[in-house]
């Protein structure tokens, strides 16, 4: 089951055999059954309402429902080095791990599992923004330099990205 806003991809998720809605409300007319999995990958920072949305799917969580949910971390390593490298309007909001933990306490979930973690590729971008560089360039020939600042942020527990695992409380 997917909620799918572009009626062209509902289509094509209908002809693969996947059941989709415009909107979450109409998920939760639409499904007899509560969930016992919700995926969120990369779509809650673009969500104009993360609050609503969750109280929405807290609604829709079966009784021993998990949530995964993966967010860019705006307390991670590239936005430490490149604070003005946001993908503004894309991304409607900005996720920490205090801001998580809020937004499940907020909405009647519970935040079992925090993880971070960096990509090669974000940090190639963001080095290459700052500094002026190809990104290409950077990702093939500062490897080391990469490689040397994901294992920093993982020894601080300060990925790109953010890994969580949410139930219902």
């Amino acid at each position: 089951v997917a909620v799918e806003p572009s009626e062209a991809c509902r289509e094509q998720l209908m002809r693969d055999g996947v059941l989709s809605f415009a909107t979450l409300s109409g998920v939760a007319e639409g499904q007899r059954s509560p969930f016992d999995i919700i995926r969120l990958n990369w779509s809650l920072e673009h969500m104009h309402d993360p609050v609503g949305l969750f109280t929405g799917l807290r609604e829709l969580c079966g009784m021993h429902a998990k949530m995964i949910v993966t967010v860019p971390n705006y307390d991670g390593i590239s936005y430490r080095y490149a604070p003005e490298c946001i993908e503004a309007p894309l991304h409607l909001q900005y996720f920490t791990p205090d801001s998580i933990k809020k937004l499940c306490s907020l909405t009647g979930f519970h935040l079992e599992r925090l993880h971070s973690f960096c990509t090669p590729s974000l940090l190639a971008f963001v080095i290459a923004f700052k500094e002026h560089k190809d990104p290409d360039t950077v990702l093939w020939r500062e490897r080391r330099r990469i490689l040397k600042l994901m294992d920093e942020a993982h020894q601080m527990d300060k990925g790109d990205e953010l890994f969580c695992l949410i139930s219902p409380r």
